[in-house]
């Protein structure tokens, strides 16, 4: 069972965007079990401080930094409209 899990899993992600769609990926990233969602980056200052299920929600400013210190391999955009020069400015 052990060696299962370790087989699956892929690395740590954030997920941009802590609206409906992220919660709804975080629910089915933690179904499958293959990746550790370790924060959410979420323009809305509102939500920036608060949490979805115990994972803290970051302002877009902390990103780069919680690359680094969490090693993250992945950032997944749960934001379906956000603009294509959004997106690539994120990855960049």
């Amino acid at each position: 069972m052990i060696i299962d899990n370790i087989k699956k899993y892929k690395g740590r992600v954030i997920i941009y965007g802590a609206g409906l769609g992220g919660q709804e990926l975080l629910l089915h990233l933690k179904n499958k079990g293959e990746y550790e969602v370790v924060g959410f980056i979420e323009d809305n200052e509102q939500l920036v401080g608060q949490a979805i299920d115990n994972i803290p929600i970051y302002k877009n400013a902390d990103l780069a930094k919680l690359i680094s210190d969490f090693n993250v391999e992945t950032i997944i955009i749960a934001i379906p409209s956000l603009s294509k020069k959004r997106k690539i400015e994120i990855y960049d």
